[in-house]
């Protein structure tokens, strides 16, 4: 067993070599980093969808017909998650209120 003592800076020694601790982290690590990486990006790009649907005006719209929409179905944070989701996964895009509950339900849970 290798034991170190007396190493100045130890944790800035990880972070300098990024590369070497992500390769010598354990496997669940390495599994947490990946899903949350997608996680992050989800959420990101959410906000930025928000943000094209808050400047576009779509969310004072909403109940105007005459109006077109930027982005069909994106009403609020969830629903903006839930087109990003849909959007970098290219499953689709769900029409149907049911997708929307249920992303809801899980996401209220």
């Amino acid at each position: 067993m290798v034991v170190s003592r007396k190493v100045t800076r130890r944790h800035l020694k990880f972070i300098s070599d990024l590369f070497t601790t992500i390769v010598e982290m354990r496997w669940r690590y390495h599994i947490i980093v990946f899903l949350a990486s997608f996680v992050v990006c989800w959420l990101l790009f959410a906000g930025v969808y928000l943000a094209i649907v808050h400047a576009h005006g779509d969310l004072q719209h909403l109940d105007d017909v005459d109006w077109t929409p930027c982005i069909h179905n994106v009403f609020d944070f969830t629903s903006a998650v839930l087109f990003s989701f849909e959007t970098q996964t290219t499953i689709g895009y769900a029409l149907t209120p049911v997708a929307d509950w249920l992303f809801k339900l899980a996401l209220d849970d």
